[in-house]
């Protein structure tokens, strides 16, 4: 059982404000500012979700709402990110996708008999004789999907709303907050959109709340308009950018875009990497700072950068014991834990929560056993570029970072922070201030030119080099490199083998990437899988298409309000002041009667 921490000042919830809420049969107390995640982590709750196919355990693992594994029917409807939802007093949840229940799911037999389920089977069995398939089919479609379809109404519709500032900056992070504000002290009109509850982005996870505090207040006092809660989707022709809020759908034509999406971190591929208990770094430090939760006891954190030593370090504040698996061999790492050089994570071992990692040089199949019941992986970031490349952007392969970045962007368009390439909070708000400074000259407003030297200065730093764990581990077990559609690295070098040799060709055929994640946590694990199967290089493996909606948006969004033009003469007002009752004349408003037929005669 996780247990919560004592009171700290980078937390996000009231603990004077106590909330309990309904899962399944139990019911549960959480604090305003919880997250149904949060608050079900504290409860003991380890198993959040089963997964699509296999029907596999699954736990928390992201805390961003960018993996498939907390998904939940809150309140009637499904699918939601319970990582993200803030808990609200007399809610119901109940986790899905399991018969008779989570804990203990019968259709467990699938990840058994998964041997007879290779990748695209349903197109190669049942075919013959014609009449199979259709009685088929239903079998295999209540075994998979995700959530039931409520029968009463779901969701409202929301409103269109228009508009069209002088820049629009898309994600509120470091970068994001710095780039607004500067543009809006310098006169321009600024939207802000944040897809979260609030501004920070990675410094959300940091027990240091300085330099988001600033930002934060730098931004609101400049008069930048916040939009949190409001997730930008896609961006169409024209430049139209498409932003779904909790009320309403925004269509916003900006003279500048400036994207501060971010990076989303990536998970490592090894036998039952899926286990619960197997967590990204920055979805343990939000457990730590934000909701004081401690996931774990004995934690294994896997890195190959000195930052990720700060989860470690966190962890230890804790109370927690911690192990370092360093990627690296050289030394240099900061000392204060047992550090196993030279090695990364090659299985762990667990049923209903991860027990234990076998760590080992890279290529090893067997190694040294380490007990756990957490592993952190702070290994690889990949940049959000998806609505960059739905505005034209042209990305490529970065040897330094091992992802590939924005090169080439089209007129008044800029891409700061993460999405960028920065690895550091200091060179994020470096890149977000000279972007904002640089619109605000384009729109003709006076800026320092000395100070565009200083911050071109900065936004060019680099960190260390980036270090990527194997793509595949030697030893044997199911390795999943997508967790939303259940697909292994063993799938998709069958997949290959049968013809099926690119990134765009993988998807259709083992629907990799097809998944509510939609690419986020298993991009960077699937183009390397790839490029190994087909005998390419990570560079030479181009990415998937990018296209909307970036996020998931609820069917009455897209719908909106329901318009209808009318027409009206110039005496309309007269005409409603002498008490008229109006009618439909085609397009017109015309006066149908000013009284009721019986005073008229009258």
């Amino acid at each position: 059982m996780s247990e919560r921490l004592p009171e700290r000042l980078s937390e996000a919830i009231r603990r004077d404000r106590p909330i309990r809420f309904r899962f399944e049969r139990r019911t549960i107390s959480a604090f305003e500012g919880d997250t149904v995640g949060s608050a079900l982590a504290v409860a003991g709750v380890t198993i959040t979700s089963r997964s699509f196919k296999y029907h596999r355990p699954r736990g928390l693992h992201c805390m961003t709402g960018s993996c498939p594994n907390c998904l939940m029917q809150i309140d009637g409807i499904p699918n939601v990110r319970a990582c993200v939802e803030p808990v609200r007093e007399g809610m119901r949840v109940e986790r899905q996708n399991a018969w008779p229940s989570v804990d203990r799911d019968i259709h467990g037999w699938l990840n058994t008999f998964s041997f007879m389920m290779p990748p695209g089977f349903y197109y190669k069995i049942f075919q013959r004789p014609r009449w199979a398939w259709p009685f088929v089919e239903p079998f295999i479609r209540s075994k998979a999907g995700l959530g039931k379809v409520p029968h009463e109404p779901d969701h409202r519709r929301r409103r269109r709303i228009n508009l069209h500032p002088d820049v629009l900056v898309i994600g509120a992070g470091a970068a994001g907050l710095a780039a607004a504000a500067e543009a809006a002290k310098a006169g321009a009109t600024v939207v802000l959109l944040e897809q979260g509850r609030e501004a920070g982005g990675h410094l959300l996870g940091d027990a240091n709340v300085t330099l988001r505090s600033g930002l934060a207040r730098q931004m609101i006092e400049s008069g930048v308009r916040f939009l949190p809660s409001t997730a930008a989707f896609g961006v169409f022709g024209g430049r139209l950018v498409a932003a779904a809020g909790p009320d309403a759908l925004y269509r916003i034509r900006a003279k500048h875009l400036i994207f501060a999406t971010g990076a989303v971190e990536q998970s490592a591929v090894f036998p039952r990497n899926d286990l619960p208990g197997v967590m990204l770094s920055s979805a343990v430090e939000l457990l730590l700072h934000r909701y004081r939760v401690l996931p774990g006891t004995r934690a294994v954190v896997l890195t190959s950068e000195n930052a990720g030593y700060s989860s470690a370090w966190a962890l230890k504040d804790a109370g927690a014991e911690v192990t370092v698996v360093d990627l690296r061999s050289e030394g240099g790492w900061p000392e204060g834990f047992p550090v196993v050089p030279g090695s990364t994570i090659l299985s762990a071992q667990g049923r209903r929560r991860v027990t234990s990692v076998t760590v080992g040089p890279p290529g090893s199949t067997s190694g040294r056993k380490v007990a756990c019941d957490l592993v952190a992986i702070a290994s690889a970031q990949m940049p959000s570029t998806n609505l960059l490349a739905q505005v034209g952007a042209r990305v490529a392969f970065d040897d330094a970072v091992q992802v590939f970045l924005p090169v080439e962007m089209p007129e008044r368009t800029y891409a700061v922070g993460a999405v960028a390439g920065s690895r550091t909070p200091e060179a994020a708000v470096a890149q977000g201030r000279l972007a904002g400074l640089e619109t605000a000259a384009a729109l003709g407003y006076e800026i320092d030119s000395a100070e565009l030297q200083e911050l071109r200065a900065g936004a060019a730093a680099a960190g260390d080099r980036v270090i990527l764990p194997p793509e595949v581990s030697a030893a044997s077990g199911k390795q999943f490199a997508c967790l939303c559609m259940d697909v292994t690295s063993k799938e998709l070098k069958t997949a290959a083998a049968e013809g099926f040799d690119s990134m765009e060709l993988l998807k259709r055929y083992t629907t990799i990437t097809m998944g509510p994640c939609q690419g986020k946590s298993c991009m960077l694990s699937s183009q390397r899988l790839c490029g190994r199967a087909t005998g390419r290089s990570f560079a030479e493996t181009v990415p998937t298409t990018a296209r909307p909606p970036w996020v998931p948006v609820e069917m009455g969004t897209l719908a909106g309000t329901r318009l209808t033009p009318r027409k009206q003469t110039t005496m309309h007002d007269r005409h409603a002041v002498a008490g008229a009752e109006f009618m439909w004349a085609g397009d017109w408003r015309r006066p149908h009667h000013y009284t009721t037929p019986e005073a008229e005669v009258d």
